[in-house]
């Protein structure tokens, strides 16, 4: 009868035993997904910094009027370089939504400026020279039949750009005093749908006919090779639009 007993409690000690054993198991499972959760949180995390490093480097890209090498010199530069790479290297944003009415679209053109100046990102409106002025804005993108109209509106902003679609409306657009001009549309776009590119060629004769800077537009995507393709035929780079929708 007493061996019985001892054995009952041995019994009942190596259940409570095993019972913390589980138990301990469990909370040494749970911190180990814990943990490996958190490490996995991280990983994407730095991969999400890194590959949003790499988009905004490839939109610099784009936009950048120099040429490539400079904006991959590795090799220290003065701070009178850096202020100049500062100066030319920036993104430009223009609000381009010339079917609202002036507005409509002066109230979506503030809060855009208010955006791309908290990001210190020039803001150029589009289509309307009053609302660039009731904002304070020093440039302007102008279509070039409304710059045929209004010559002298380039005097009063700072920068003044339209858009070409022949090498004769650049010529004429860099004679009124355009400071840079955008040329398309230059690869297939959904948004020309049915119209054959002017290509590659037409980029090429328009880059060398002016002095001023010239943009290519027209489906331009966020593209090493492409943006290659944009400077060999000199332009300064590229106009981003439905492109942007894809970084």
């Amino acid at each position: 009868m007493e061996k019985n007993k001892d054995k009952s409690h041995l019994i009942d000690q190596l259940y409570d035993y095993l019972e913390e054993q589980i138990q301990e198991l469990k909370t040494d499972r749970n911190q180990l997904n814990h943990k490996m959760q958190d490490m996995i949180q991280e990983k994407n995390e730095k991969e999400g910094a890194i590959n949003n490093q790499q988009k905004i480097y490839q939109i610099r890209k784009v936009f950048s009027p120099l040429p490539l090498e400079i904006e991959e010199e590795k090799q220290p530069v003065s701070e009178d370089m850096i202020q100049i790479e500062k100066e030319i290297h920036e993104f430009q944003m223009i609000l381009r939504e010339k079917d609202l009415p002036e507005e409509e679209y002066f109230s979506l053109a503030r809060q855009v400026k208010e955006i791309c100046e908290q990001f210190k990102v020039p803001f150029i409106p589009h289509f309307y020279p009053a609302v660039a002025r009731e904002l304070g804005c020093d440039r302007l993108h102008l279509p070039l039949p409304l710059l045929l109209e209004n010559p002298k509106v380039v005097s009063d902003f700072h920068t003044v750009g339209t858009s070409i679609h022949s090498v004769s409306e650049a010529v004429e657009a860099e004679k009124l005093g355009t400071s840079y001009l955008t040329a398309g549309h230059i690869y297939v776009t959904d948004c020309k749908k049915g119209l054959p590119p002017r290509g590659l060629p037409f980029l090429q004769n328009v880059c060398q006919a002016v002095q001023i800077p010239v943009y290519g537009i027209g489906g331009i995507k966020i593209d090493e090779a492409q943006l290659h393709e944009l400077k060999n035929a000199g332009a300064a780079g590229g106009c981003v639009m439905s492109g942007m929708m894809h970084v």
